[in-house]
């Protein structure tokens, strides 16, 4: 699992919020070495889940449009 918390304090690692509803937010995370990913992180009820997407941009955007029709039940 990934400390979101601990990235956003650490020097090197730049987090930036993409696009962002009440319970999910699209993150682009670029890491010390530079090699850039995407998060998504959905909360439902106080629990978390982070779905990782490495270098692609468009299929994230996808995902977290897919996360943000999707009913809960």
């Amino acid at each position: 699992m990934i400390n979101f918390d601990v990235l956003h304090k650490t020097k090197k690692t730049k987090i930036y919020t993409i696009k962002e509803t009440p319970n999910i937010k699209l993150w682009k995370v670029v890491s010390y070495d530079n090699k850039p990913y995407y998060a998504i992180i959905k909360t439902v009820d106080g629990d978390s889940s982070v779905t990782i997407i490495i270098d692609k941009l468009k299929e994230a955007v996808r995902t977290f449009n897919k996360l943000k029709r999707r009913k809960t039940l």
